[in-house]
């Protein structure tokens, strides 16, 4: 093998174990981070058919270990701020008591981090549909979404409604 294709094989080497070095220690960048976060909430949201109250508050557990402690939460017009963690877990739990089926998506985001690296504002339109008491329910808005980088972590700090 001559010696200039010998070093471009080893240019091409290095390379690909540098990229996957970076990816391994660096992680993936924040914005594909907090998609992800947004992406594993419509998971957790779902909700196909009847659950127990455990399986409920199991649901409701995992969502709200996506804000931090003392998040400042507006949901729902007329609602009052949620301002903890288990605030957040409980009013989840009663809202997944009272549906038969539940499906959450996040779109038109828009996600701006902070020339810091730590913090972000995302901005979503929020839909949820489903069946409760045996009638379709749909809602949509608009929502204004801070992100803080917390242990390694994307959790949300603050959440409110926008006017459409």
């Amino acid at each position: 093998m001559k010696p200039q294709v010998r070093n471009i094989l080893i240019g091409i080497a290095i390379a690909v174990v540098a990229y996957f070095a970076w990816q391994i220690f660096m992680g993936e960048d924040a914005e594909t981070e907090i998609n992800h976060q947004l992406d594993r909430l419509e998971e957790i949201a779902l909700k196909t058919g009847k659950e127990t109250t455990f399986q409920s508050f199991g649901s409701a557990k995992k969502a709200a270990g996506f804000v931090i402690e003392k998040p400042y939460i507006e949901l729902l017009p007329g609602m009052r701020p949620i301002d903890s963690r288990d605030s957040l877990a409980g009013a989840l739990t009663a809202s997944r008591g009272r549906v038969d089926t539940l499906e959450v998506n996040f779109t038109n985001r828009s996600i701006d981090v902070a020339d810091s690296g730590d913090r972000a504002l995302v901005l979503v339109r929020a839909s949820a549909k489903g069946q409760a008491f045996g009638e379709k329910q749909s809602y949509s808005a608009k929502y204004r979404m801070e992100w803080e980088e917390v242990d390694g972590e994307w959790l949300i700090v603050r959440v409110e409604r926008l006017d459409d």
